[in-house]
C-alpha cells in the first residue's frame, strides 16, 4: 500500500518523488517516529485531499483513489 499512496501523491499533485518521500519522512518525524511509512503516507495523502480505499467485490479487490481538491491545492503546486 505504501507504493499506492506514494504513486497517487506524486501523480495527483505533480510533486517529485523526493518531495513525496520528504513529506512522508517529515510526518514520521512529527509523530515522534511512531508511525510506519505506510501510515505516514496515508496521512500525507489525506492532508493533500487524496483518499485511498479498498473495495472488495465478489471476484476481486479494487483500490479506489479519489482526489478531492483541498484548500492547500493552488492548481500549481502543493506548498
Amino acid at each position: 500500500m505504501l507504493e499506492v499512496y506514494a504513486h497517487a501523491i506524486k501523480e495527483l499533485t505533480g510533486l517529485h518523488w523526493s518531495q513525496v518521500v520528504n513529506k512522508i519522512d517529515a510526518e514520521i518525524k512529527n509523530a515522534g517516529g511512531i508511525l510506519t511509512r505506510e501510515a505516514a503516507a496515508h496521512l500525507v495523502a489525506n492532508e493533500l485531499g487524496i483518499k485511498v480505499s479498498r473495495q472488495e467485490t465478489r471476484h476481486t479487490d479494487v483500490l479506489v483513489i479519489t482526489f478531492i481538491a483541498s484548500r492547500r491545492y493552488t492548481g500549481e503546486r502543493i506548498q
